[in-house]
């Protein structure tokens, strides 16, 4: 254990270096696995390999894991196993840290030791005089597990939140140089004259009209809709250019006049509405599919969230609605399961049987092709595997991202990481879903988005903001 950097010492119990070990950690993690990685990846690559095998912990090393979860705010299970390793905090075992340490080169080692063996880098000073988690300071921005709203067409079925970063692991994230040379990350670098420019990929401006003002008048204008709800960040500021309005509810089709063109339209008919599906709305859909302002047919696809007993008519409309798109529009799918499937498989049955349909259609039908047909994967809460059987069967398909990833898992955040760049989005799906608690979501909030996947995948707010405003403008062509 004498090769090791003091503040993995068992006796090392001040907040200032377990804040230090946290940060060794977190650098351990992003030399192993690359940008974005944090210490439950080490977790994950750990429970899925034979590198540790059950190894008594001492009382002095128990204490200090309690006392990293407590005083870092991270939580902890009542009993601290190595085998497998159940929280982050066993990470901080010398004969753990020891495993990690042979996967990195003889370069790494050696830097990892000049880091984290002298003290505190000259970065974190600020961050070491703190006496506990409360004290970290205003820019934390978590410091507790997030609430979201529930869906006005239906609720979200009950899950027990993952750990939410700490304020501290917050602080040090911002803080923390991956590589020399390499420039800190800047939560909040987009102060400045000139904001970047952002598109809301997916909201629905209907349904947030009618929880402002009781109810959904095409022609009010874009500032006029988000003027009573929340308002920017103002330490991340950015140009809304344009907003993909999601209408999915026939009661509130729009006409598509036009009047504001920083507005563009899907028409759909969500999965929960299948029952309503008739020669009435075909038409209407087929209608509105041909005016230049709507750029998606959508959202449509799966929702096992409902009784068993609806999901063949589901199935059914579906396939009929697919039919109804003109060759080269993209279709956004809504693709959720029940709460079995979400716990255990992040969705993935109800995500192959939206594939199945999918790749059906594009067999029987002249116009669409797996290899070049355009999708936008709504609110997308998949792991890897789910994320790779999209992207072996559609090689076009997007992948959109909400608020929901502050309370992602480790697994579904590996998943956000491997989004090739070129089929990144982000949307809000207002009214719901808001990052920041409030009562609504609306598209103000894309920059709370961007910074959430920002922290995810180890970038800028900027980066993300540039290449998920130029994936939109790609995929719907405006």
């Amino acid at each position: 254990m004498s090769h090791l950097p003091q503040c993995f010492d068992e006796g090392q119990m001040e907040v200032k270096r377990l804040v230090q070990a946290q940060t060794g950690l977190i650098w351990l993690a992003k030399q192993i696995f690359g940008p974005g990685s944090t210490p439950e990846d080490l977790v994950d690559h750990l429970n899925g390999s034979d590198l540790l095998e059950e190894y008594p912990i001492s009382p002095s090393g128990l204490t200090r894991m309690r006392e990293f979860s407590h005083k870092l705010a991270l939580g902890g299970p009542n009993k601290f196993t190595m085998c497998p390793v159940n929280s982050v905090a066993v990470l901080l075992h010398w004969r753990v840290v020891g495993n990690l340490l042979n996967l990195l080169t003889e370069e790494q080692r050696a830097r990892f030791k000049a880091l984290f063996s002298l003290g505190l880098a000259p970065q974190l000073q600020s961050l070491a005089s703190v006496t506990s988690p409360k004290e970290v300071g205003p820019t934390a921005l978590v410091t507790a597990k997030p609430l979201f709203r529930q869906e006005e067409e239906g609720p979200m079925e009950a899950e027990t939140p993952p750990e939410m970063p700490s304020p501290a692991m917050e602080q040090v994230l911002d803080v923390l140089v991956l590589d020399e040379g390499a420039s800190e990350f800047d939560g909040q670098s987009l102060a400045g004259p000139i904001s970047p420019q952002a598109i809301d990929s997916h909201c629905h401006l209907d349904r947030l009209q009618l929880r402002q003002f009781g109810k959904y008048l095409e022609s009010r204008s874009l500032e006029d809709t988000l003027k009573p709800g929340p308002q920017q960040h103002p330490d991340r500021p950015f140009q809304l250019v344009s907003v993909v309005s999601v209408h999915c509810d026939p009661d509130t089709y729009p006409k598509v006049t036009g009047q504001d063109t920083r507005i563009h339209h899907a028409i759909g008919l969500h999965p929960k509405k299948a029952d309503q599906f008739n020669q009435a709305i075909k038409e209407k859909i087929c209608h509105l599919l041909k005016q230049p302002q709507v750029v998606a047919l959508g959202e449509i696809g799966i929702d096992q969230s409902t009784p068993p007993a609806s999901w063949v008519r589901q199935r059914e409309v579906f396939q009929s609605l697919l039919k109804l798109k003109p060759s080269g529009l993209p279709v956004v799918v809504h693709c959720r399961g029940n709460a079995m499937d979400k716990k255990k498989n992040f969705g993935a049955v109800a995500h192959c049987l939206a594939i199945g349909i999918l790749d059906r259609h594009c067999q029987e039908s002249k116009a669409d092709s797996v290899s070049d047909m355009a999708i936008h994967v709504h609110c997308f809460g998949g792991d890897y595997q789910v994320l790779e059987a999209w992207l072996v069967k559609f090689p076009r398909a997007y992948f959109g991202f909400s608020g929901m990833v502050a309370r992602f898992t480790s697994q579904q955040k590996r998943a956000v990481r491997r989004v090739p760049e070129d089929r990144l989005l982000l949307e809000t799906d207002a009214p719901y879903l808001s990052p920041r608690n409030n009562r609504i979501s609306t598209p103000n909030d894309i920059g709370e988005v961007a910074y959430l996947v920002s922290r995810i995948r180890g970038t800028t707010v900027e980066s993300v903001l540039a290449t998920t405003t130029a994936n939109s403008q790609a995929l719907y062509h405006f």
